[in-house]
C-alpha cells in the first residue's frame, strides 16, 4: 500500500465518517473533492480507520512506526510465542501495545501457524464393561422396538457436560508449518 501523508489520512478518515463507514462512498466522495489527488483503494478507507481505532495513531513514514519490519518487535513476538505456544496473537498483540494484524503478519512471515488440538477421551477402569453392557443393550433394544434404532439422533455435533456445552474451537497452539504437532488432550468427562 501506498503510504499517504497525515494531512491525506485526515482528509480519508474524514470522507470516511461523512460516508458513515461506506468506504465506496467515501471513495467517491474523496474523488470528487480533491480531484487533483491520487485516490486510494476502496480498502484504503476501513484499513486506515481500523489502525486508527486499535493503535490511536498512524505515521505515513515507515521509520517512524515502531511495528512495520522491526526486528526487535518481531523477534519480541515470536519469543512470547516461543514461551507460550498456546496463548493467543489479541493477548500478545495487548502485551506488547501492538495491533493484532503486526502479530498475525509475524508469524506468518516466520512460518507459524496455529494448530488445532484433537480431544480424546480418556478410559476409565470401568469403561469398557460399561461399554459391553451398552452395546448388549442396543441388540436387544432393535429386538424389543425395530424403530428404536431409527428413531434415536446420533450426533457428535456438540460436546454435552454437567457444566454445559464445551467449544474447543479457540484452543491452538502455535508451531511451525511442517512440524505439526497433532497434540492429544485427555477428556475425563
Amino acid at each position: 500500500m501506498a503510504e499517504f501523508t497525515s494531512h491525506e489520512q485526515a482528509d480519508i478518515i474524514f470522507m470516511y465518517g461523512r460516508a458513515d463507514g461506506n468506504a465506496s462512498l467515501a471513495r467517491r466522495l474523496y474523488q470528487e473533492r480533491y480531484p487533483n489527488r491520487r485516490v486510494p483503494n476502496v480498502r484504503v478507507f476501513s484499513n486506515t480507520y481500523r489502525r486508527l481505532s486499535e493503535s490511536g495513531i498512524h505515521h505515513a513514514e515507515p521509520a517512524v512506526n515502531p511495528g512495520r519490519h522491526n526486528v526487535n518487535v518481531e523477534e519480541q513476538i515470536l519469543a512470547a510465542f516461543e514461551a507460550d505456544p498456546t496463548t493467543s496473537i489479541r493477548v500478545v498483540a495487548r502485551d506488547l501495545n501492538l495491533s493484532i494484524w503486526k502479530v498475525w503478519s509475524t508469524m506468518h512471515n516466520g512460518k507459524k501457524y496455529p494448530f488445532y488440538d484433537t480431544s480424546v477421551h480418556g478410559l476409565k477402569e470401568t469403561d469398557p464393561a460399561r461399554r459391553i453392557r451398552f452395546c448388549r443393550f442396543l441388540l436387544n433394544a432393535d429386538i424389543d422396538d425395530a424403530r428404536f434404532l431409527k428413531s434415536t439422533l446420533w450426533t457428535d455435533e456438540s460436546k454435552f457436560s454437567r457444566e454445559g456445552i464445551t467449544n474447543f474451537h479457540n484452543l491452538h497452539e502455535w508451531a511451525d508449518k511442517d512440524s505439526n504437532p497433532n497434540w492429544e488432550k485427555q477428556v475425563n468427562k
